[in-house]
């Protein structure tokens, strides 16, 4: 099942288990995107698939889906991010999303380099990752105060490098 929509239709969106395939410009206006739980077939999203994007405030990705490299990456409005399952997370997925307040993973698959690397606004984040961090997870996240691991087996070179607010891991 594709997934599109006309751009005016609404700010918010559950995306059903069912769809397997996105058009990005279908999501570009919205504010809100829920992948919804209990999919069955794998869904991957491009590599900046959604990249530079100026409207998502809150974005739930439930799996399993792939995120290609770059896909969220300076998505200036974002601000809460939830993953949960089996999420391949790619390389600098997130990077740059500068009102990144609040991170919420568990279960996912794999976790990219730079991947949170310089979202300055990023104060929280909760992770329940059987795994490696990547290389620079949180370099330059310089608001980041707490960070929760569980079951992290280690992090990669320089996971915290310039996270001057750090308080917590």
């Amino acid at each position: 099942t594709m997934l599109s929509m006309p751009t005016s239709l609404t700010k918010a969106v559950v995306v059903p288990k069912t769809v397997t395939s996105i058009v990005a410009s279908a999501l570009k206006p919205l504010q809100e995107i829920v992948f919804e739980e209990g999919r069955t077939a794998s869904l991957s999203l491009a590599s900046k698939f959604f990249q530079k994007n100026a409207n998502l405030k809150k974005l739930e990705l439930n799996g399993p889906i792939t995120l290609g490299t770059y896909a969220f990456d300076q998505c200036s409005a974002l601000e809460t991010l939830k993953i949960n399952g089996q999420v391949t997370l790619g390389n600098y997925s997130f990077q740059k999303c500068t009102k990144l307040k609040t991170v919420t993973i568990s279960g996912v698959k794999t976790f990219g380099t730079n991947m949170f690397n310089s979202c300055t606004a990023l104060e929280t984040a909760t992770i329940d990752f059987a795994g490696v961090l990547g290389n620079n997870a949180f370099q330059k996240c310089t608001s980041l105060k707490t960070v929760t691991l569980t079951r992290v087996t280690s992090t990669g070179t320089s996971a915290f490098d310039g996270c001057t607010n750090l308080e917590t891991v």
